[in-house]
C-alpha cells in the first residue's frame, strides 16, 4: 500500500514538474521533478535503474543529486544513495 501511495505521489509531482518546466515556473518545476524522483525511486526499481544510469552518464545530473543529498534529511539521503553510480 505504501508503495502505491509513493508511486502516485511521485507521478503527481512529476506531472507538476513537467508543467512547471514548460511554463515560466522553472524553479517550481525543477523542485517538483526532484520530489517526484525521491518518491518514485523506492516505489519502482526500474526507475531507480534509470536514475542510476542517468547519474553515471551525465555529470551534471550526478552533481545535482549529490548536492541535494548533502542538505536532505537522512531518509531522503538513503533514497538518493541507492542511485549513486558505481566507480570502476
Amino acid at each position: 500500500m505504501a508503495r502505491i501511495i509513493s508511486g502516485l505521489l511521485g507521478l503527481l509531482f512529476l506531472i507538476l514538474g513537467i508543467i512547471g518546466i514548460i511554463f515560466p515556473f522553472l524553479p517550481i518545476g525543477i523542485i517538483c521533478t526532484m520530489l517526484a524522483m525521491i518518491f518514485l525511486i523506492p516505489a519502482f526499481p526500474g526507475f531507480a535503474r534509470f536514475v542510476k544510469r542517468a547519474r553515471s552518464r551525465f555529470a551534471s545530473v550526478d552533481r545535482t543529486f549529490h548536492s541535494m543529498a548533502r542538505f536532505a534529511p537522512m531518509s531522503v539521503r538513503r533514497v538518493l544513495r541507492e542511485t549513486e553510480p558505481e566507480l570502476y
